[in-house]
């Protein structure tokens, strides 16, 4: 009986804080990959640079919507469109 409230109790704490850690490490990841990411996007050749990559990443989206090669690219397609869309800021 004891060893399972030691059990409830450890998992009641551990298991928020851990994803706390994992939130923040990820952050910490992620955080110059999205400056890095910006400052590409202010530039043409950026958004250039960064065609292929929203290409393959927002095909292989689609294509777990809707297993489709054909919908992928066309996924695929739509996000380099609206990625290399001039806007009037």
């Amino acid at each position: 009986m004891f060893e399972f409230i030691g059990y409830l109790v450890l998992a009641i704490l551990c298991i928020p804080i851990l994803f706390i850690v994992v939130n923040m490490v990820m952050g910490a990841i992620w955080f110059p990959i999205g400056k890095g990411l910006d400052f590409l996007f202010r530039f043409p050749l950026g958004r250039l640079i960064l065609a292929p990559i929203v290409f393959v990443s927002v095909g292989m989206v689609g294509m777990r919507l809707f297993p489709s090669l054909a919908f992928g690219a066309v996924c695929g397609l739509a996000g380099v469109y609206l990625l290399l869309w001039e806007k009037d800021d």
